[in-house]
């Protein structure tokens, strides 16, 4: 419960949609553009997230729910699908933000 609470904390919920046709998980709030958050429920670790309306880079932080951490990725940038790997087995929660041009 704590884990949800820190991500209430950091993500503008108020702006948040669910955006469930954004990704194949069909798990997804997104505050178009500016963050999602994306959660993969199975032990699948490949899915598909649509930033096609997203320009830009987004930085990438992964959480697992069952080992209740949290890890830093890779930035990616927006403008397509993209395609993720969890970076551990189980379910896992992505979460995406818009970073400013010339952060990473």
């Amino acid at each position: 419960m704590e884990e949800t609470r820190q991500y209430a904390d950091k993500i503008n919920l108020a702006a948040m949609v669910p955006s469930d046709d954004l990704s194949e998980t069909t798990y997804c709030l997104a505050d178009k553009g500016k963050e999602y958050l994306v959660f993969q429920a199975g032990d699948r670790g490949e899915f598909t997230v649509n930033l096609t309306d997203a320009p830009g880079t987004f930085s990438v932080e992964w959480f697992s729910a069952n080992a209740g951490t949290a890890q830093a990725g890779k930035p990616v940038k927006g403008g397509g699908t993209q395609v993720f790997t969890t970076p551990f087995g189980g379910p896992a929660a992505l979460y995406l933000k818009a970073l400013k041009p010339g952060q990473y």
